[in-house]
């Protein structure tokens, strides 16, 4: 996937983008008063190959002026019959409030859509106020089962 939302890019992560990738989570988890954990819970998001392109999944990046300000994308879940993981959906302060999250968010349902997902879960933490408001708006329901340290809450949403 290749999109244009306003005068951002939303094209596929390259290997390339792989510290720049570490530094916007680093940011913005920072932000939250989260820590970016390259070894647990955020090694998908630097070894993107592995996590994502090997297993069935897409991750891209959101570049505005060719400077990476956001990131997301969906693997392959255990959970539901065909189910869908949304990850390391960020956007840097500076490009919130624009309709960009909401832009992202469904090209990312899209495309798990078209590769034959049924499902779209998530996990994400009660101080990321804003994306838990985006999800409960797009659709998505809370559920039970967290299963990473530092989330508090879970979602599902049919695709």
């Amino acid at each position: 996937m290749q999109k244009t939302y306003q005068n951002f890019v939303i094209r596929p992560w390259q290997p390339g983008d792989r510290q720049k990738v570490a530094q916007l989570l680093s940011q913005v988890l920072g932000e939250f008063g989260l820590e970016f954990d390259p070894d647990g819970a955020d090694q998908d998001a630097v070894q993107v190959e592995a996590a994502y392109q090997d297993s069935g999944g897409e991750f891209w990046v959101v570049e505005q002026d060719s400077r990476i300000v956001g990131s997301g994308g969906y693997r392959p879940y255990h959970r539901g019959e065909r189910g869908a993981e949304l990850r390391k959906m960020y956007l840097l302060p500076e490009v919130r409030g624009q309709g960009l999250g909401r832009f992202l968010l469904r090209a990312i349902e899209e495309a798990a859509a078209q590769r034959g997902f049924t499902e779209m879960w998530l996990e994400t933490a009660n101080s990321l106020k804003g994306a838990i408001a985006l999800y409960e708006r797009n659709g998505y329901l809370p559920d039970t089962g967290v299963e990473t340290q530092r989330c508090d809450r879970i979602y599902v949403k049919p695709l």
